[in-house]
């Protein structure tokens, strides 16, 4: 499920960067909030690593310390240690409340 062609080659349209960030990680039906922590980023995506993180299933939304909002967010591919995120939509008031609590940063 990696993000690379037959070859090995790199299908990613943007370039990770890497980065090292206390990240949340919310499912709103059931409400669970996960602790992760953020290793690199690209315009289209991330990848996160933590302890519970096989327990993080799509649809999520992310926050981040220093983001506007949180963003909507799907499971692009898992690997034994850390997953890869795909971003969607920032999310509105409206979808935060979705899940009766406050989706913050960590």
């Amino acid at each position: 499920m990696r993000n690379c062609g037959p070859r090995g080659e790199e299908r990613r349209h943007d370039p990770r960067v890497p980065q090292l960030a206390a990240a949340r990680a919310v499912q709103t039906k059931p409400f669970r909030s996960f602790d992760c922590i953020l290793r690199d980023i690209s315009e289209g995506g991330c990848r996160l690593v933590g302890v519970a993180i096989d327990s993080i299933h799509s649809p999520f939304l992310l926050t981040l310390p220093g983001w506007p909002a949180p963003r909507h967010c799907e499971v692009a591919w898992r690997a034994r240690k850390s997953i890869g995120v795909r971003f969607g939509e920032w999310a509105t008031p409206a979808d935060e409340a979705a899940g009766g609590r406050a989706v913050t940063a960590p």
